[in-house]
């Protein structure tokens, strides 16, 4: 019964629960082991809601000794300062040194998009309010892009990830397309991502079958990158997942050229398309009229 329950955990939004976790990887190493999919919630490493006096001692600072007992993770799920804050190095290190086949990053708290009063809160979470240079850029976060592509060169096994954060920096995502290289992701499948971001990997996953495109507004302009980045991979694609919003304004322009869009893949076997439905436009067509559209 044990190996079934911890087989697989998923405790999303419920930090105080995956506290108690990593304590039992502690008090039973034997347990961490069978663990081969983890999502849990890291947030009570932040002060305020979760002063230390409320975080067992042996978890400080971040459960790093704890985390590090699951050997067996093959499946992570980890919102994801840890990838560029300077004080994270060694938490980095545990989570680089995992054979991972999936990897989610819901979020990840760009530096370069923060505001700067909620950047300084977030860089001194763990810091105690001294600054930490890492030596890479001129920004205390160092260059996303480039701590990304070694995550991924530490993973060869890698063959889906969702880079899900709708606030990546257009820094972040050049630097990705400059830096990304075919031996970063040898095995990569599965992508999930906004299209800015997906279209580094375009370029350089000769793998890859399955693309999850996130919430963007498209133009000729992102249809054109589009062209270009996948043109080596166009015929590989089978599944084709993508999120939209209703036609209003700017986003009008893919419904009058959706079929410019799916042509981007001729190969598709699967095809989604989510309808974002959050607007209080009176005028607005009903969802079916849409579906009917696709």
């Amino acid at each position: 019964c044990e190996q079934a329950l911890y087989r697989s955990i998923s405790l999303p939004r419920h930090p105080r629960r995956s506290i108690r976790l990593l304590e039992t990887f502690l008090l039973r190493p034997d347990l961490a082991l069978l663990v081969r999919h983890l999502e849990i919630d890291l947030s009570w490493r932040r002060p305020g809601p979760f002063p230390p006096g409320q975080v067992p001692s042996a978890l400080q600072p971040d459960g790093l000794e704890a985390l590090s007992l699951a050997k067996n993770i093959k499946s992570l799920s980890l919102d994801g300062t840890w990838i560029w804050k300077p004080e994270m190095a060694e938490f980095r290190e545990t989570i680089f040194n995992m054979k991972l086949v999936q990897l989610e990053v819901p979020l990840i708290s760009d530096p370069d998009v923060l505001p700067e009063c909620i950047y300084q809160r977030v860089l001194n979470e763990d810091s105690d309010g001294e600054e930490n240079w890492d030596g890479e850029s001129g920004s205390l976060g160092g260059d996303l892009g480039n701590k990304i592509c070694r995550l991924l060169q530490a993973q060869p096994l890698l063959g889906e990830l969702k880079l899900t954060d709708p606030e990546i920096s257009h820094t972040t995502k050049q630097s990705l397309q400059e830096n990304l290289q075919v031996t970063d992701v040898p095995s990569l499948k599965s992508l999930q991502a906004d299209p800015y971001v997906a279209m580094a990997f375009l370029r350089v996953a000769p793998r890859l079958e399955s693309l999850n495109l996130m919430l963007a507004s498209w133009d000729d302009a992102l249809l054109s990158k589009m062209e270009t980045n996948s043109a080596a991979i166009k015929f590989s694609i089978r599944r084709f997942t993508i999120r939209v919003k209703y036609s209003s304004g700017e986003d009008q322009w893919f419904w009058k050229n959706i079929t410019k869009v799916f042509s981007l893949f001729p190969n598709i076997e699967q095809l989604a398309v989510t309808v974002n439905a959050f607007t209080r436009k009176e005028e607005t067509e009903p969802a079916r009229y849409y579906f009917q559209m696709v």
